[in-house]
C-alpha cells in the first residue's frame, strides 16, 4: 500500500472541485450533492441565477453576502445547501403562470442550475437518510456501490420512484427514479 501526502495546498484544489496528480495518482474530492464550494456557489450567483428571484438570506443559517452585498463566502470551504436560505419571488406577474414556484430553496435552484450545467437530468434521491444527486435509471449496484464494496448479502428497497414507484433491488435490477426517490439498504 502506498502513502500520499497532501499538502494545504492540495486540500485547498480538491475543495474547489479541483483534481491533483500526485505520483501519477490522480485524486479527486467526492462529497455529497447537497453540498458544494464557495467557488461553485459564486459560480451559480454569477452565472446560473434566476433573474426572477431575489435572495432571501434572513432565514439562512449561512450567509454568503454581507450586509453591503459584497461576497464573503470562501472559494475553498464547502456549505450545505440547506443552510442557505431561500429564493423568493420578484418576476412579473404570478409565478405559478410561467410554471415557477413562489419560493424556492437555495438548494433547490442549486441543483436545478447544476443538472443544467452538467447537461444531464439528475435527480435528488435519498439513500440511508444521505441525498445525493444521480441520473436515471439506478442500478442495485450503483446503490450498493456507494460505500464501495459492499458485500453480497444486502437488501435494497425503494420508494417513490418512477417506474415501478416502490419496490425491491437485485443484481442486475435497475430502477427508474425520479427527484424524492428513497433507497434503504440494509445488511440482510
Amino acid at each position: 500500500m502506498k502513502t500520499i501526502a497532501l499538502t494545504t495546498d492540495h486540500l485547498n484544489l480538491l475543495a474547489t472541485g479541483e483534481t491533483v496528480e500526485i505520483d501519477g495518482i490522480k485524486i479527486a474530492l467526492q462529497k455529497e450533492e447537497t453540498v458544494a464550494t464557495g467557488k461553485e456557489i459564486r459560480e451559480f450567483y454569477t452565472e446560473g441565477w434566476d433573474g426572477d428571484y431575489y435572495y432571501e438570506s434572513g432565514d439562512a443559517l449561512i450567509q454568503i453576502e454581507d450586509e453591503n452585498g459584497e461576497w464573503i463566502a470562501k472559494d475553498h470551504q464547502l456549505y450545505d445547501l440547506n443552510d442557505l436560505g431561500t429564493l423568493g419571488w420578484q418576476g412579473q406577474g404570478h409565478p405559478e403562470d410561467r410554471g415557477k414556484k413562489s419560493f424556492l430553496t437555495f438548494k433547490e435552484a442549486f441543483l436545478a442550475w447544476k443538472r443544467e450545467a452538467i447537461g444531464q437530468q439528475k435527480y435528488v434521491i435519498t439513500i440511508n437518510g444521505t441525498e445525493y444527486l444521480r441520473q436515471s435509471p439506478q442500478s442495485y449496484y450503483d446503490i450498493v456501490g456507494t460505500w464501495g464494496n459492499a458485500p453480497a448479502n444486502v437488501t435494497v428497497t425503494y420508494a417513490f420512484a418512477s417506474d415501478p414507484t416502490e419496490g425491491s433491488l437485485c443484481s442486475g435490477q435497475s430502477v427508474e427514479i425520479k427527484d424524492g426517490t428513497i433507497f434503504n439498504v440494509v445488511m440482510t
